[in-house]
């Protein structure tokens, strides 16, 4: 239920809520009464005390609640980076063997790719005699000398 309270000039303070915004609320219609140069009572002066020490505590505890939130998700992110830093050895260990296989294959090819070149060198039988293999940019091209 919304909160209204008559200011000077024929403006009115709205505020919407309870607890803290209630607390507020109030806080904010003394101040702005006091500001208007209207009179305030000593119960005025309690209740502006009283709402600010609540809505002190209320603060202090949303605060709490912040910071566990906080040290929780600081933690959760401190586990998330020893995982990727474990995933992390083995895609490097993983990538260190391709490269490992593919100098393997490379040096095959190139063997491969040096007796082809030779007219010397002899085929085993079912292999086209003379026809050669090229790898450029990834297309693979036959040619014949």
């Amino acid at each position: 239920m919304p909160n209204t309270a008559p200011l000077a000039e024929g403006l009115t303070l709205v505020g919407i809520g309870g607890g803290v915004g209630a607390l507020a609320f109030r806080v904010a219609q003394i101040w702005i009464e006091k500001r208007a140069g209207r009179p305030s009572s000593t119960k005025d002066a309690a209740d502006l005390v009283t709402a600010a020490a609540a809505f002190q505590v209320a603060l202090n505890d949303a605060a709490k609640g912040t910071v566990a939130d906080l040290i929780a998700n600081q933690e959760r992110l401190e586990a998330e980076i020893e995982n990727l830093k474990a995933e992390n050895v083995e895609c490097r260990a993983e990538g260190e063997a391709l490269r490992q296989a593919a100098r393997q294959l490379e040096q095959k090819l190139d063997s491969l790719m040096r007796q082809l070149r030779d007219p010397q060198a002899t085929r085993p039988g079912g292999v086209l005699s003379g026809a050669l293999i090229e790898m450029a940019d990834g297309d693979v091209k036959v040619s014949h000398p």
